[in-house]
């Protein structure tokens, strides 16, 4: 049910029945949006005030749920900052996850993997966190991962990510739409980075964008795929790996686009399991897509970088059969210079 509503709201089912669906959450959407709309403009005004901190602060955020690639948009700038030699720190709200450095959330364990030498933090407070980080010495910029509908922490540059696979759904907000503010918010962006160029329309998404809202920065990014690693053993392989036959599996925003990427690859994929974004895994769950590996003879399974630290603990069942992380990297395919220089002039360079 979950699914089917997903698909509903992000514009994937236009019959006449996902269209009467829709017009009854029509009046909630108008009260959301007014609120959303009233708590910007409040904020913008100073009726509610926001917070400075001492350091600069980069915000990457979207306008829609599911995946458009903030957490490796993050783990992208963050790796330009430490060449940079600076000492960044990544604030993000958690998904199910309270205050301070727990690792409850995937996002935050896949960012704690990757970067290792970086503190990552989760909490719903993103002052409080950046103020605690500044306090101990541990960043000299801070990165915000979603924080485009925070603004209670003032930021020193907004980056906002537009997913070309589906920009903005059927352009209805929460709960008709995919939307978290109305697509006009995007006046507020210093830089709007569109993903996933590769496989989106995106010569028409970016007219759209430059004639609406010409002061923003425009940039392209795709996810490049680099190489596969088996997530128990951890050693990793080149990507000619996901040609054998698979089963792949994901609990991302965008599932449509992880099962896209293999394709391009050459993947023979004979099954593909989509679970909704964020999904605990259980047992029940791995023992579904072994079956499938033994009912068709499958020895290779392959996951997301985001899905694969949740699976730590299920090793033991997987006996016999090899799972894999693709591991991908953000590419700026258009306006890196000038996304580079913006970057430096938030740190004053």
């Amino acid at each position: 049910m979950k699914r089917y509503l997903y698909t509903l709201v992000n514009g994937q089912r236009r019959d006449i029945f996902a269209l009467a669906i829709t017009t009854i959450f029509i009046p909630f959407s108008w009260i959301y949006r007014f609120i959303v709309v009233f708590l910007r403009a409040a904020y913008a005004r100073s009726i509610i005030f926001s917070k400075r901190v001492s350091v600069p602060v980069i915000s990457i955020g979207n306008l829609t749920m599911g995946g458009s690639g903030k957490t490796p948009t993050a783990i992208f700038i963050t790796k330009m900052l430490l060449a940079k030699k600076r000492k960044p720190a990544i604030i993000l709200r958690g998904y199910k996850s309270g205050s301070g450095f727990s690792n409850d959330s995937d996002e935050q364990m896949m960012m704690a993997q990757t970067l290792p030498d970086v503190t990552v933090m989760a909490n719903p407070d993103r002052y409080q966190a950046a103020t605690e980080i500044i306090k101990h010495g541990q960043a000299d910029v801070i990165i915000l991962d979603d924080g485009f509908q925070h603004w209670r922490l003032q930021r020193n540059l907004d980056i906002v990510l537009v997913d070309c696979v589906n920009p903005f759904g059927n352009g209805q907000v929460i709960p008709a739409g995919i939307l978290r503010e109305p697509v006009s918010a995007l006046h507020k962006a210093d830089i709007i980075m569109l993903t996933k160029s590769d496989l989106g329309n995106t010569a028409d998404i970016r007219k759209r964008i430059a004639r609406s809202f010409p002061d923003a920065l425009l940039v392209e990014t795709i996810h490049s795929p680099k190489s596969v690693t088996d997530i128990y053993s951890n050693q990793s392989c080149d990507l000619r790996r996901v040609i054998s036959p698979v089963i792949a599996f994901c609990a991302i925003g965008d599932p449509v686009s992880f099962k896209s990427t293999l394709l391009s690859l050459g993947a023979d994929i004979k099954e593909f399991v989509p679970f909704l974004d964020h999904h605990e895994y259980d047992v029940k769950d791995m023992q579904r897509i072994k079956d499938l590996c033994q009912a068709i003879g499958i020895t290779t399974v392959i996951t997301t970088a985001k899905d694969a630290v949740k699976l730590k603990n299920f090793g033991e069942l997987w006996s016999g059969i090899t799972v894999y992380k693709l591991n991908i990297e953000i590419q700026v395919v258009k306006g890196y210079q000038e996304f580079s220089q913006r970057i430096a002039h938030v740190l004053g360079g």
